[in-house]
């Protein structure tokens, strides 16, 4: 999501990343696309839900990327949310979500931008 929007829209639209990655972990991977290989700069704020409350809270959890622990013989919260883009307008509502439920792959910058334009969001 890097490079979504203009100067001017970053504004009035706040673009936020929530992970179940440590604060550590969510550095790592900003430092890891700082390459010229990633045009523009890193500009979207990662949140990191470790405990899973959000990703719980919106359904988002994707069981089948559970790993299993042989240490501990259990199932720990290790997987990963669906990647799933929500747009929310400044009175808290859900007003889109974008969701490839086959691929599960995340939407475009193009795909984001054109739904940002049909909600009215950003012209």
């Amino acid at each position: 999501m890097k490079s979504l929007l203009s100067e001017e829209e970053k504004k009035n639209i706040a673009i936020l990343a929530i992970s179940k990655d440590s604060h550590d972990d969510s550095r790592k991977m900003i430092y890891e696309t700082d390459k010229p290989e990633y045009p523009g700069p890193f500009d979207l704020t990662l949140l990191s839900d470790m405990p899973h409350k959000v990703i719980d809270a919106y359904g988002v959890y994707n069981p089948a990327e559970e790993q299993f622990d042989a240490k501990t013989n259990s199932f720990p919260a290790s997987g990963i949310p669906y990647p799933i883009t929500y747009i929310i307008n400044k009175e808290g509502i859900v007003v889109s979500r974008l969701f490839d439920q086959i691929n599960y792959q995340r939407p475009t910058n193009d795909q984001v931008r054109a739904e940002l334009i049909r909600v009215g969001a950003v012209k």
